[in-house]
């Protein structure tokens, strides 16, 4: 009797165990943001937005808590994100539809306004321009009169004059 209570007990545990292993908690998080720049009587409205996903056993949830108190997160196990750009002038308002995808898609980093355009860096430290098709490498020229991107704000934005 003693021995078929402690195979059913282990039986339970093991079961227990499996099913932490293979169910488990599911965290989603979205976020939309935008910036907008004007001068003179024409505005760009820059917007975004994203949606991160995370998935973890609940076996392996409870040490996930435990490193987030050494400021570890996990990469997300789904990504996805997308952009608008709208420009607004007196006579028009026109709507850009910017790239949407998985994490192979990835919109421009340090956004920054110029008299020409607007230039950012893209997805491999690549230097690129905004245009009504989305973002495309910068030429040779505004590479050097950008100094590499070096140019670029990477700062908050918030009120300030940039460029001119």
């Amino acid at each position: 009797m003693e021995r078929t209570k402690r195979s059913v007990l282990i039986a339970l545990a093991s079961m227990c165990l499996i099913a932490c292993a293979i169910l488990g908690v599911r965290f989603i998080a979205d976020g939309y943001g935008g910036t907008l720049y004007w001068k003179g009587d024409e505005a760009y409205f820059f917007t975004s937005d994203s949606h991160r996903g995370y998935q973890v056993s609940y076996l392996a949830f409870p040490f996930e808590l435990l490193a987030q108190n050494f400021f570890w997160a996990p990469l997300p196990s789904e990504q996805w994100g997308c952009s608008l750009v709208i420009q607004i002038t007196p006579s028009n308002v026109e709507r850009y539809p910017g790239a949407c995808g998985g994490q192979n898609v990835q919109d421009a980093n340090f956004l920054t306004p110029f008299d020409d355009g607007f230039y950012a860096m893209c997805q491999g430290a690549i230097l690129c321009k905004w245009t009504v098709h989305g973002y495309v490498p910068a030429r040779p020229e505004e590479k050097q009169r950008l100094d590499g991107g070096n140019s670029l704000i990477a700062a908050p934005q918030n009120d300030q004059l940039i460029n001119g």
